[in-house]
């Protein structure tokens, strides 16, 4: 990044890894950045979407499953997992699959 300083994607790919690994305030400080740069820049309000919602993975997951592509539904239900809260009733859902 220091090297190519006006090169958008590296601080949106920071901002991504941040969100993967859990550090959400900095996820969205740093997609909120991008944005003040770049208002018209969608993949950085994407990024702004709630990250801890798990239902959309366990869903997408139901229906790779159904399509048979496994593969991608293994990497959903293992964002799934990821962000289920323990004890949340969700948690039980994929031992019933």
């Amino acid at each position: 990044m220091e090297l190519e300083p006006e090169e958008v994607e590296w601080p949106m790919m920071r901002a991504h890894l941040y969100a993967y690994n859990g550090e959400l305030e900095l996820a969205k400080n740093g997609f909120n950045e991008l944005l003040m740069k770049d208002p018209f820049r969608v993949e950085a309000y994407h990024g702004l979407e709630e990250p801890r919602d798990f239902r959309p993975y366990l869903c997408q997951g139901i229906i790779y499953t159904l399509l048979r592509k496994n593969g991608e539904a293994e990497k959903n239900f293992e964002k799934y997992r990821r962000l289920v809260p323990k004890g949340h009733p969700y948690l039980a859902i994929l031992m019933i699959i």
